[in-house]
């Protein structure tokens, strides 16, 4: 029988798939009903390019003009300067105060259709920045949760319990820190930064005591939350030397993509005391749910946390456009350099929180290097592009995968292979 290019593509995929995974290291997979799992997943991360405004009203004054403005990548000198860069959405839609871009209908198709291809677990921003979803008085003091956002988030669990797509919530994003400048306001400002809520003791009791424990505690015996993840890339908003190993964050190392975030940020103290403040609320109300402190940018902000931060697993990306992809470490790697470099003892699952989506940028290599290599699980990035379309523009219809696309028959293929390894069924 002849293959087409799309089959003969997916089938020499899979069967370096199978001819790898004799290496795997199933001792650090997800521990889930007694059994070792492989977390076969995705990153939504917010539906249909509101980022931030999926769930909850835009609880803000100031008109939005674009959720997504971004700046020429060539030209960083010009950022901050009105009226220069690219609206992703065109032409620009302005989002006005009480706004919010939540479908339950369109959620529940593209839960549907996430089951079908056999997406288990679904990585979802609920707090993002605070545009929406938190509460926050004048003095930037939180106090409470947006309630129409929580009824929304009500049916969202379950929808997703329905389905059979376990959520990991991700509580806050690392802009929360640093501010926008992807989001730009009518009058050219850019989303504000919260540093200070972390930095200050009494801001960031109020933010733990009155959104973080309240959520997770109306969840806590909840079917459809596999665990809760505290923020997103918070090693972006980090900087500083830790005394104890040498391990440096911030502009001395590798800052990425400095023209889209804003200037807040804390130092590696401040950070490791938000997170280990946060992981002993979420206890306190949660002790049925794993806690992930951070999805970081990449493996080697991992000594941020190892060691320092209360988890139970960890995370860390490679980089979305799959220029990585031929260095990508298995974590007896990664383990080995922590312990010789810093001391430190990686001795719980790391998941591949972000990767690319898009055969053409490596999907399988990624993949295919997280499964055999020993990390716990895999979330391209994001739902949208595994279907091919963009996930920072909002679109009038609702999105699903298309019968034959190439990247999807590849994800479908790799879940009917590994179904023993991958299945969350209940």
């Amino acid at each position: 029988m002849r293959l087409s290019f799309c089959s003969a593509l997916i089938f020499i995929c899979m069967a370096n798939v199978t001819a790898r995974a004799q290496h795997q290291q199933m001792s650090l997979w997800f521990p889930f009903n007694g059994k070792a799992r492989f977390l076969l997943g995705a990153n939504l991360p917010w539906y249909n390019g509101y980022r931030g405004l999926d769930l909850a009203p835009y609880r803000g004054s100031k008109t939005i003009a674009s959720v997504a403005y971004v700046i020429p990548k060539k030209q960083p000198w010009l950022t901050g300067r009105f009226g220069v860069g690219t609206d992703v959405q065109r032409p620009s839609v302005s989002i006005q105060p009480g706004s919010t871009g939540f479908n339950a209908e369109g959620i529940e198709a593209q839960f549907r259709d996430m089951q079908a291809i056999g997406i288990h677990v679904l990585r979802w921003f609920i707090g993002d920045d605070g545009r929406a979803f938190l509460l926050f008085d004048q003095n930037e003091n939180c106090t409470g949760i947006d309630p129409v956002g929580l009824e929304n988030l009500d049916r969202v669990m379950a929808l997703a319990e329905a389905n059979q797509v376990y959520l990991v919530p991700v509580l806050l994003n690392f802009r929360f820190i640093s501010g926008d400048r992807l989001l730009r306001f009518e009058d050219g400002s850019a989303g504000p930064d919260h540093a200070d809520v972390i930095r200050d003791s009494e801001k960031r009791r109020k933010l733990i005591e009155n959104f973080i424990q309240p959520l997770v505690k109306r969840y806590s015996k909840s079917n459809s939350v596999l665990y809760w993840e505290i923020m997103n890339e918070a090693g972006n908003v980090v900087e500083g030397v830790d005394t104890a190993t040498g391990f440096r964050m911030g502009r001395q190392k590798k800052v990425a993509v400095p023209e889209t975030f804003g200037s807040g940020r804390v130092s590696i103290t401040e950070m490791r005391r938000f997170l280990n403040e946060t992981y002993d609320a979420i206890k306190s109300v949660d002790q049925e749910h794993m806690i992930m402190p951070s999805g970081l940018a990449r493996p080697w902000e991992l000594p941020l946390v190892v060691g320092q931060v209360k988890a139970d697993l960890f995370g860390a990306h490679y980089k979305d456009d799959g220029s990585d992809y031929d260095r990508i470490e298995p974590v007896a790697a990664i383990q080995s350099q922590l312990k010789q470099t810093y001391g430190l003892v990686l001795d719980k699952p790391l998941v591949m929180t972000e990767g690319p989506s898009q055969l053409s940028r490596h999907l399988q290599d990624y993949l295919n290097g997280a499964y055999s290599g020993g990390w716990a699980g895999y979330f391209p990035w994001s739902y949208y592009g595994l279907i091919g379309v963009n996930d920072m523009k909002r679109y009038p219809h609702v999105n699903v995968s298309r019968s034959g696309d190439p990247n999807v028959e590849f994800y479908k293929a790799f879940n009917q292979l590994h179904a023993d390894a991958v299945s969350l069924g209940k």
